[in-house]
């Protein structure tokens, strides 16, 4: 039985309301402010944990098995994982959770699983209405029983430039509130108390005027995720930067109503290889992967600092890992160690 520790609520708590207390506020409509990375903060607050998200890598031969052996490939290279294994599914798909999911969970692996809780072709509103509720509740109940303790369920992830904000349209941040309600009234109706419920955005500073809008309620979310990546011909760093930059505008424009500090952050999926066209030259090259990882390792006291509790690496499409002694898979082997508090 494998065992996962989990030490981190009460530190983050008491670090968020430190950053809270201090430091201006950057501007939202200004680069500059985007662009600077937060001051060196001072953190007890243990480093973020590893999770991981492994799809099909070139040359894998683990179809027809698919993402349970993938998971455990990842894992024989690096390493169990204290963080969560990641998976997805999409509306087509049938809803959470799979036989090797429920495998997963009942070896004591802690799982994130992503949902679109709508059927395929159909909107936020169509949810928001009640018309999938009966689904919610199968699928709430499969959880309640199979997911384990530490069960995360992100619901509909990067919803930012899915929105249309017209009166009828389906896709309004109205429609997508009332859409994570029936999600939170149906974990409520039927129990299901080990489920913690993550609202994760893409982070993209060019949709901040929507989250005030597209948060679903302090009462009902109970840790924010976002997705930063980079591409292939920007600078190694910059990773580090974007993870910094968009977890401090989170803390910083927190607010009563809007009160994303008062939840652990998740960094929910990262990249060095940002892949917008679909095709294979959005690779690059493993000193990039390699590069781009340390600077993360360089800022991991200062996002424990923030509040951040877990990163999930998206070890797929173009942003596969290769396996050490590669720069790449080097670096994120080191990466793994700090977190876990080893050396290199």
């Amino acid at each position: 039985m494998r065992t996962h520790p989990r030490t981190r609520a009460a530190a983050v708590v008491a670090v968020v309301v430190a950053v809270l207390g201090g430091g201006a506020t950057p501007s939202a409509g200004s680069e500059a402010a985007l662009d600077a990375a937060p001051g060196p903060a001072t953190s007890q607050a243990p480093l973020p944990e590893l999770g991981h998200w492994r799809n099909h890598h070139p040359g894998d031969n683990t179809e027809p098995e698919g993402w349970l052996a993938r998971m455990e490939a990842a894992e024989e290279t690096y390493g169990n994982f204290a963080g969560h294994w990641r998976n997805y599914h999409a509306p087509e798909d049938p809803p959470p959770m799979t036989d090797q999911e429920i495998a997963a969970a009942e070896s004591g692996q802690p799982l994130h699983i992503s949902w679109k809780p709508r059927p395929a072709g159909e909107d936020w509103a169509y949810t928001a209405s009640g018309a999938y509720d009966d689904t919610i509740d199968q699928v709430m109940t499969d959880l309640k029983n199979h997911c384990g303790p530490d069960c995360w369920l992100s619901i509909e992830i990067e919803p930012e430039n899915k929105v249309v904000n017209t009166a009828g349209s389906g896709f309004t941040t109205a429609d997508f509130r009332g859409l994570w309600q029936r999600v939170a009234d149906s974990r409520e109706r039927v129990g299901a108390d080990n489920v913690k419920l993550v609202w994760v955005l893409q982070g993209y500073e060019q949709w901040r005027s929507l989250y005030a809008e597209l948060w679903p309620g302090n009462d009902v979310v109970d840790i924010v995720g976002h997705d930063p990546y980079i591409r292939k011909d920007e600078a190694p760093e910059r990773l580090a930067e974007k993870m910094l930059s968009r977890t401090q505008w989170l803390v910083d424009n927190s607010t009563t109503q809007q009160n994303f500090a008062s939840k652990p952050i998740l960094i929910a999926e990262y990249g060095c290889d940002l892949n917008t066209t679909g095709g294979t030259d959005a690779r690059g090259t493993d000193e990039h992967r390699a590069a781009c990882i340390e600077g993360v390792r360089g800022v991991m006291d200062e996002l424990a600092a923030l509040g951040v509790i877990e990163m999930e690496f998206f070890d797929a499409r173009s942003d596969w890992l290769n396996d050490p002694p590669s720069p790449d898979g080097q670096a994120y082997q080191d990466l793994k160690l700090m977190s876990e508090g080893q050396s290199n």
